[in-house]
């Protein structure tokens, strides 16, 4: 009887400690590709930062009539491109901006056709592209925004964002 309990508990062990090691594996590879995604971003941003925005000033958005045609969209949109000003406060620069001042993101406007990219008083960590001739920019891929919440990442329940503040100043050293 002794014996049947004690291979048992190996066998629970042995199963287990796999377990174990595999999920450490896991964590490893995940910080491995986050830091990977990390210096992607940091490679093509001209500014970092985690801010506040303050406001977002946008066109007046054209709706074309059902049915419409290229040629009569062309006609009724303005001559100059429509461009969305992002004002953020920056709370901690990481590169190109500094602690404390005010940052303008200007976007092209048609980014925000499918929805609102930022709203007044969200907070986000922001990879910008470097303002281009036109003096527009904008976050750097679909990754180049992240939203944080209470002090976490939004989405990721446990990812801090003084965890990533630590990840990205490693980065660019």
């Amino acid at each position: 009887m002794k014996v049947s309990r004690l291979l048992v508990v190996l066998g629970i062990l042995l199963l287990c400690v796999p377990s174990a090691f595999a999920q450490q594996s896991d964590t490893r590879l995940a910080d491995t590709i986050r830091a990977l995604r990390l210096r992607e971003l940091s490679r093509h941003a001209g500014t970092i930062f985690y801010g506040r925005v303050l406001k977002v000033e946008a066109p007046p958005v054209v709706i074309p009539a059902a049915g419409s045609h290229e040629q009569e969209l062309k006609r009724r949109m303005p001559a100059q491109p429509s461009i969305v000003k992002i004002t953020f406060r920056v709370l901690t620069g990481f590169r190109g901006v500094e602690t404390g001042q005010q940052f303008v993101l200007h976007e092209w406007a048609p980014l925000w056709i499918r929805h609102s990219r930022y709203r007044p008083g969200q907070t986000v960590v922001l990879f910008a592209y470097a303002a281009g001739p036109t003096g527009m920019s904008s976050p750097v891929g679909e990754r180049g925004v992240i939203s944080i919440k209470a002090g976490e990442i939004e989405g990721r329940k446990g990812a801090s964002y003084q965890r990533l503040q630590s990840e990205i100043e490693h980065v660019l050293r």
